[in-house]
């Protein structure tokens, strides 16, 4: 009796080469893609960066090392480029009595001094999410600081962690403006010929207030604050409401106006008794982008630079 069995299957390997080669093109020809999409997208977060600046060459990049990018494409232009996007600040763990001034520096003496009391204040990340970036009044403060620089006003930035410092001497959030006190102090004995400083923040208010449309440009508003239990306030007033005017006259919708503040349950000094050219100034809110802040920005540093040639 004759057994029958069943014969097996053979594999066509020829065809499982031909799928295997297919799968390989698939996924360099869209690996290819991704790398050009991140390449325009990362140009797109240069340009909000380094809004009109020619100069600046834009290299071709890798995936995975979008922000390196940035830091390549204008480390030769912008001040301490190391430290314009990371979230953490560098900071040496001094106690009070200890403090090393760090500020930028070069050979020109400064005019203008920016600092920030409540430096994680963070803006939207509309346009920077994908690169893990959390734009903040630091960030902002470093791009001001490039375009007065650029006006020729030699301007510093405050690059010690000051949420460090308060984490260091065991003070709490409401005690920011004593940190800040401490290196502002620092900077004033350093360059006591200073015309300009300014503590920036942003506010914490709905888009449709702090932002206004400018030459069909979306803007973030502007607004100053000076507290009032301090005698010399007056005279720190006056730069304030100088400054203020100046930016209203030429774009009226820009700026939300001068807030004064005192009594219970407030500041109400704001470190401006250490000098009448102390200003604290809220560039828009938590809701504006890069886009409306830079916009801001281009708009204001001509103002300062004239208040600065003017207290020449």
């Amino acid at each position: 009796m004759t057994r029958r069995f069943k014969t097996k299957k053979r594999i066509n390997y020829s065809k499982l080469i031909i799928v295997i080669v297919i799968f390989l093109l698939i996924f360099f020809f869209y690996h290819s893609l991704s790398k050009k999409s991140v390449i325009k997208t990362n140009k797109k977060l240069l340009n909000y960066l380094t809004k009109s600046y020619d100069k600046y060459s834009y290299k071709e990049v890798k995936q995975d090392s979008a922000i390196i990018t940035v830091f390549n494409s204008i480390k030769d232009s912008i001040n301490s480029p190391s430290k314009l996007l990371i979230k953490d600040l560098l900071y040496e763990n001094k106690k009070k009595e200890e403090v090393v001034q760090t500020v930028s520096d070069n050979n020109n003496t400064p005019l203008v001094y920016i600092y920030n009391t409540h430096q994680k204040e963070a803006y939207a990340a509309f346009y920077v999410e994908d690169y893990n970036i959390n734009p903040d009044v630091l960030l902002m403060s470093h791009i001001m600081q490039e375009k007065l620089n650029n006006e020729g006003i030699t301007t510093i930035v405050e690059e010690n962690n000051i949420t460090k410092y308060l984490k260091d001497n065991d003070m709490d959030y409401s005690d920011s403006y004593q940190a800040s006190r401490v290196y502002l102090k620092d900077t004033i004995n350093k360059y006591p010929n200073l015309k300009l400083i300014i503590d920036l923040h942003r506010d914490a208010t709905s888009k449709d207030i702090s932002t206004t449309f400018i030459n069909d440009l979306g803007c973030a508003r502007i607004m100053f604050v000076v507290g009032n239990d301090y005698d010399s306030y007056q005279k720190n007033l006056e730069t304030t409401n100088t400054l203020n005017n100046k930016i209203s006259n030429n774009y009226p919708s820009l700026t939300r106006g001068v807030l004064q503040k005192k009594g219970k349950g407030v500041n109400g000094v704001y470190n401006q008794d250490l000098g009448s050219n102390i200003i604290l100034l809220e560039l828009g809110s938590d809701k504006n982008n890069i886009d409306e802040l830079t916009n801001t920005i281009d708009l204001i540093v001509p103002i300062i630079k004239e208040y600065i040639n003017e207290k020449a």
